[in-house]
């Protein structure tokens, strides 16, 4: 067994999940290694190519692989490098502090780390908060709240383990024992607020722009419903270039206008997060939808999906509106959202998960949101989303 190999497993008996890097391609995840376990999925390339499968690394957020996973990855250990798969699963969060900015941070924090990395950084180890932390790197905020030379490898993301050995370059080296994990409260508080270890962030819900802006017709598919199985699949961890090129095609056969793909590719674009397939933060632009939507429009449109029959219309979500302006409410008008939402939410949500949603939000009348939540499901059967939608204005 060689010494990769021998790690990995090791690393699996901790209780981490691991992912097989190609370490001659930018650190990517190792597509061939991943297509050969099943860690895969078909994908029809641009023009019409022919599908062909496609290593993708996302079910090993939420599963380990097994000792014969690490088998088939590891047993040749050439041009092959072992990542540690960050996040509740792994219960690991990692400090990646780089370059001259990181190391002075380090230092002035008087963190020991678990990792030297080939160019001079250094990685600590943290015990994963029980909550979702993001993945993020500090050159990519502008607002400066995380400081410069820190990234953090939180939920979705990756962080390459010893003896990973990048060539020209040489290996990550272990520093100290890796299940000795730093808590989070060992932290100064400031560095915890600003790596999202300090406190469980409030709940937000996806929510689709409003008004539309592009023409919805009984003709054509709608270019809503496209739009949400775009995110969705986005959502699935699909590339958002893959998934941007995929909807620009969809609608160009549905016999939507150039003009008109472009309004729902901006709409995509704000939606999608600003995190990589690998769990780097990556900005995904309109100039990049445009690039895929100037290689549909070489082709002429392709069969459109038939309407054989009425495709009700998905409800927006309007509860990230009201989260936003919640503040600005009278009291008034806070009891009349709470005893809407309330009634609405009720058919789909326990009581217990309504009144924690509303304390965060600083409302705490319990007792009016449990009086609502036990009356008579006839009493007010006609409430609907579009009366919250007047009162969130």
């Amino acid at each position: 067994m060689n010494d990769l190999l021998e790690e990995a497993h090791a690393y699996l008996r901790m209780g981490y999940s691991v992912c097989p890097i190609d370490t001659l391609r930018n650190k990517a995840p190792h597509d061939a290694a991943l297509i050969q376990s099943g860690h895969s999925e078909l994908r029809t390339g641009p023009h019409g190519r022919p599908a062909r499968p496609v290593g993708i690394w996302r079910d090993l957020q939420h599963t380990r692989p097994t000792p014969a996973m690490l088998d088939l990855w590891f047993g040749n250990p050439d041009g092959r490098g072992v990542a540690l798969v960050t996040g509740q699963l792994s219960g690991v969060v990692v400090l990646d502090f780089d370059g001259a900015p990181g190391v002075a941070l380090l230092s002035h924090l008087g963190l020991r780390p678990h990792t030297r990395t080939p160019s001079g950084g250094y990685h600590v180890h943290v015990r994963h908060p029980g909550w979702p932390v993001r993945t993020v790197a500090s050159k990519n905020l502008r607002d400066g709240s995380l400081p410069g030379g820190l990234d953090v490898r939180g939920d979705g993301g990756m962080a390459m383990l010893p003896p990973t050995l990048v060539p020209d370059k040489g290996f990550y080296t272990r520093l100290r024992d890796m299940a000795n994990l730093l808590s989070p409260q060992e932290l100064p508080e400031d560095l915890r607020r600003a790596t999202g270890l300090h406190s469980a962030p409030v709940p937000r819900a996806v929510q689709l722009p409003l008004p539309r802006h592009v023409q919805q017709d009984e003709e054509r598919w709608p270019s809503d419903d496209l739009l949400h199985r775009a995110l969705e699949r986005v959502q699935r961890g699909d590339s958002r270039n893959e998934t941007g090129f995929w909807l620009a095609r969809m609608l160009h056969n549905n016999r939507y206008s150039e003009q008109e793909i472009r309004q729902v590719g901006e709409r995509y674009v704000d939606h999608v997060p600003d995190v990589n397939t690998k769990g780097t933060r990556e900005h995904y632009a309109v100039t990049h939808f445009m690039a895929s939507l100037r290689q549909v429009l070489r082709n002429p449109p392709g069969e459109p999906w038939q309407r054989r029959a009425p495709i009700p219309e998905r409800r927006p979500s309007l509860i990230d509106i009201m989260q936003e302006h919640w503040g600005s409410y009278s009291p008034q008008r806070r009891e009349r959202l709470a005893h809407l939402v309330t009634l609405l939410w009720k058919p789909h949500k326990p009581l217990e998960d309504i009144v924690v949603f509303f304390r965060l939000l600083g409302y705490d009348d319990a007792a009016q949101i449990t009086n609502v939540y036990q009356q008579d499901p006839h009493k007010e059967s006609n409430v609907t989303w579009g009366q919250v939608w007047k009162l969130i204005h």
